[in-house]
C-alpha cells in the first residue's frame, strides 16, 4: 500500500457515515447522510501517529521529510458539510474548500490545495459513498 493509500485509510477511519439503507437506496442514503459533520477526536485516530507509522516504514534519513510532506498534504479536518443535489454531491471541508462530483462514478478535473492537478470521483458502494482523488503522486480515499 502506498503512503497516500495508508494516509487516506488513516483519514477515513477519522469519519464515519453510517447508514442502514439497502444499497438500492442511493437517494435515501444520499439525504440521511446529508449535514455537518464535526471530528470527534477523542473518538478517532490521531493522524500524527498514522503518518508517523508510515515514516518509520521509511528510510531514516527521509523520515522527517516524509512526515512533513505528509502532513502537509493531509492535514486534519475538524468539519465537514455534504449536500446533495439531483446525482452529485457538494463535500465543503473547514476550510472553505469545496467540490462538488457526480455519484456515478464519472471523474472530474480537479485542483488540491497544494496546486496538484487530477481527477476526483465519487460512487454509492452499497451504502457507503466512496470519493477518490488521484494524481500523478497517489491516490487518496474518502468514505
Amino acid at each position: 500500500m502506498t503512503i497516500g493509500g495508508l494516509i487516506a485509510v488513516a483519514f477515513a477511519t477519522m469519519l464515519v457515515f453510517a447508514s442502514a439503507d439497502a444499497p438500492h437506496r442511493a437517494a435515501a442514503q444520499a439525504i440521511s447522510m446529508q449535514g455537518t459533520y464535526t471530528l470527534d477526536s477523542a473518538a478517532s485516530q490521531n493522524i500524527a501517529v498514522a503518518v508517523d507509522k508510515v515514516a518509520d516504514e521509511t528510510s531514516f534519513f527521509i523520515r522527517p521529510i516524509v512526515r512533513e510532506r505528509l502532513m502537509a498534504a493531509d492535514p486534519p479536518v475538524h468539519t465537514v458539510t455534504i449536500s446533495f443535489a439531483g446525482s452529485d454531491v457538494t463535500v465543503t471541508w473547514d476550510d472553505g474548500l469545496t467540490a462538488t462530483t457526480p455519484t456515478d462514478g464519472t471523474p472530474i478535473d480537479w485542483v488540491a490545495p497544494s496546486g496538484a492537478t487530477g481527477k476526483f470521483s465519487a460512487v454509492w458502494a452499497g451504502p457507503v459513498l466512496k470519493r477518490t482523488f488521484t494524481t500523478s503522486d497517489g491516490q487518496r480515499l474518502n468514505a
